[in-house]
């Protein structure tokens, strides 16, 4: 079978991880908490100097584990103070009455360590009307 499909390019479906903040609250697409092997928690670093964001899975005993909602589409993290660290890095825009500021960025996903780190210098802001 595999001569039939020589030349052939197998589609990827999974999208990269992704972390998105709207209106200040930060949530990843599904596709970062299948590539941590869908964890129960999370351990977030930041590096304020680069301005990256990491996660990597952990037990929810693990010290500085953060529990993740998982909402089927995305998951956020369950804790203020990881958001608030991550929300740190960015300049984010003042919100405009009527409008909501999207900023995403994609993140790199390194298997062999289980771990996705995002970059913020990366990041796009987009600025949509509310309907």
């Amino acid at each position: 079978m595999s001569g039939l499909l020589d030349g052939f390019t197998e589609i990827r479906l999974a999208k990269p991880p992704r972390l998105t903040i709207r209106d200040r609250n930060i949530s990843f697409n599904a596709d970062t908490g299948i590539m941590l092997g869908h964890p129960s928690a999370v351990i977030t670093y930041v590096n304020e100097e680069t301005r990256q964001i990491a996660l990597k899975s952990a037990q929810p005993t693990d010290h500085n584990a953060v529990p993740i909602i998982d909402r089927r589409t995305y998951i956020t993290l369950a804790d203020g103070t990881a958001e608030r660290a991550i929300l740190r890095l960015f300049d984010l825009p003042a919100s405009q009455p009527g409008h909501t500021a999207v900023t995403y960025i994609d993140g790199h996903h390194y298997d062999d360590l289980g771990i996705i780190i995002f970059d913020a210098k990366y990041a796009i802001t987009r600025v949509r009307p509310n309907h």
